[in-house]
């Protein structure tokens, strides 16, 4: 009888071992601060472009696209659409913002989204190129760079599709930050 309960013991034991290692093979070792899961639109907003801004004119269109189609996701808030709005003016040339003053410039984007919501159209992809796509350019000392970007555009529920295409202008400014200097609709022809 003896020997049958040192046995059970040691069972026990090692179940309890085996059990003990199970855990903490599954454990989750991640700070709580590891596990946040920021969604895409927090994340724009949270980018400190001071310190870390787009190094080229093919980054910097890129930023501002992954900006345009943040402002069209169905969940963004009006806070989250000004936040948005403050980073795209942060890649903006002075010449540009000067055109558009902030409270203007807020109220037209609200306006363009609230448009994009009532129509329920969406930007499903922008195609960008490569940064071999960049044309570079100097005119009266200023450094200049232009990139071509298509859109394609989704309303409703609808299977088709509709694109649009865009030019951007970009200007380096003093401290050699590529700036959007504007940009336009450009026709193109596929």
């Amino acid at each position: 009888m003896k020997h049958f309960r040192v046995v059970i013991a040691f069972a026990i034991l090692i179940a309890i071992g085996v059990g003990y290692y199970a855990y903490l093979m599954n454990k989750n070792t991640d700070t709580p601060s590891d596990t946040i899961e920021v969604d895409t639109v927090t994340e724009i907003i949270n980018r400190d472009l001071d310190n870390n801004y787009p190094n080229t004119p093919y980054k910097v269109i890129e930023l501002y696209n992954e900006i345009m189609v943040a402002y069209y996701e169905g969940d963004v808030t009006g806070e989250q659409i000004e936040d948005l709005a403050a980073q795209s003016r942060k890649i903006f040339d002075e010449e540009l913002l000067a055109q558009n003053p902030e409270d203007t410039f807020y109220l037209a984007t609200n306006i363009a989204v609230e448009t994009f919501r009532e129509d329920d159209i969406r930007i499903t992809l922008y195609v960008m190129g490569t940064s071999d796509d960049v044309t570079y350019s100097t005119i009266n000392n200023d450094s200049f760079a232009s990139l071509t970007v298509k859109y394609i555009l989704r309303s409703g529920n609808s299977s088709s599709s509709s694109f649009t295409y865009q030019e951007y202008l970009l200007r380096k400014d003093d401290s050699g930050r590529w700036k959007i200097f504007g940009w336009r609709v450009a026709d193109i022809q596929e």
